[in-house]
């Protein structure tokens, strides 16, 4: 059976595992101490253990997963040792494969970046380089979309960044209805049905742009049109643009 270590134990590794529970992965997950309360909960798990140390769970595991933050990679790779066969797989971002190469010393090295949907087995999984252990290991969180260059993996990672942003947007279609007079929990249906609604037909008919599919709703003399020259009198979609921008410029320093 695989054995998966997960070195920091936060709110993503932990939708991760959740998510490999519920699909019933077979495998043996070692949790690092780090965030006590979060570990020992998902030490309730038969399959999950609570280790003593991060370089206990380096000991156990075929692949570690590395959770914690980009701007604490390097001091644990200085306090951990991890054989050279194993493999690690990391959710830092903005840290290269070379970088962590020269950090870690092992040959097998991969960068993963997923969202809170994994807990659902609804998540993107992005993944590089390629690796078929790492693939079907996590395969059952989602979809997953592996890139051959880590500029495509930054490209990536800023669609993970517009996951989260989608919920501020989504949360203020749904003000807008209920200060018209629409119960709360109904708004949130509609908003984030239409927006389900209009992923389940993109993925449908993947031969088609998106531009096309929603032109064939904004036809002319349609509400929707109309709707749709307002925004676009307002250049909507330039601050999306430029926020993506400025975080793909953050990643590559």
């Amino acid at each position: 059976m695989l054995k998966l270590g997960i070195i920091g134990v936060g709110e993503l590794t932990e939708k991760i595992v959740l998510g490999l529970i519920n699909a019933n992965v077979p495998c043996e997950v070692y949790l690092s101490p780090r965030n006590q309360a979060r570990s020992e909960q998902l030490a309730q798990q038969p399959s999950c253990t609570v280790m003593d140390s991060n370089q206990a769970v380096a000991d156990a595991a075929d692949i570690i997963l590395l959770g914690v933050r980009p701007q604490h990679l390097s001091q644990l790779a200085s306090e951990i040792v991890i054989e050279q066969h194993k493999t690690v797989v990391s959710l830092a971002a903005g840290i290269d494969v070379a970088t962590l190469q020269q950090w870690f010393r092992v040959n097998s090295i991969h960068r993963m970046m997923t969202t809170y949907s994994a807990e659902l087995n609804r998540a993107t999984v992005v993944l590089t380089p390629t690796s078929s252990p790492v693939e079907q290991l996590f395969q059952p969180l989602g979809e997953m979309l592996v890139v051959e260059s880590e500029h495509e993996f930054e490209l990536a990672t800023v669609g993970m960044c517009m996951n989260g942003w989608m919920y501020f947007f989504s949360a203020s279609m749904q003000q807008w209805f209920v200060d018209q007079g629409m119960k709360p929990n109904q708004a949130k249906q509609l908003v984030l049905g239409a927006m389900a609604d209009s992923a389940a037909r993109g993925l449908a008919f993947p031969e088609q742009s998106l531009e096309a599919l929603g032109e064939s709703i904004a036809t002319p003399g349609t509400y929707t049109a109309q709707g749709l020259e307002k925004l676009q009198a307002q250049e909507f979609s330039q601050p999306w643009t430029q926020a993506a921008a400025d975080i793909l410029e953050r990643l590559k320093s």
